[in-house]
């Protein structure tokens, strides 16, 4: 009881713009960082408690050591982690696409 259920989409997902040229085929930890705050802010009583989910348990992973015991969140929980987007795998066919991008 007492929380509150927030979903933080990645930048130019489900049709939200992207407004700057930052670009990564994860996401961002100060995206889903900035979302937290906010949400924070929203629900100052609730506690933040973390979920990732595939690619998003890396965004989660990552806020969790930049911020150390800093975090906002009183628990993590990543559920099926992707482990690898070397090629042969999910994001083979993304790379060749995105690779101009992030060498610009």
């Amino acid at each position: 009881r007492g929380f509150r259920p927030v979903v933080c989409l990645r930048r130019g997902h489900c049709g939200s713009p992207l407004r700057t040229a930052k670009f990564h085929i994860i996401g961002h930890a100060a995206d889903a960082r900035l979302q937290a705050r906010m949400a924070q802010a929203k629900y100052p009583q609730a506690p933040l408690l973390g979920l990732g989910i595939s690619a998003g348990t890396g965004v989660l992973v990552r806020m969790a050591g930049e911020d150390g015991a800093d975090t906002l969140f009183r628990a993590g929980v990543c559920i099926c982690p992707g482990y690898s987007t070397d090629h042969g795998h999910a994001f083979s066919k993304v790379w060749p696409i995105v690779v101009p991008y992030l060498k610009r």
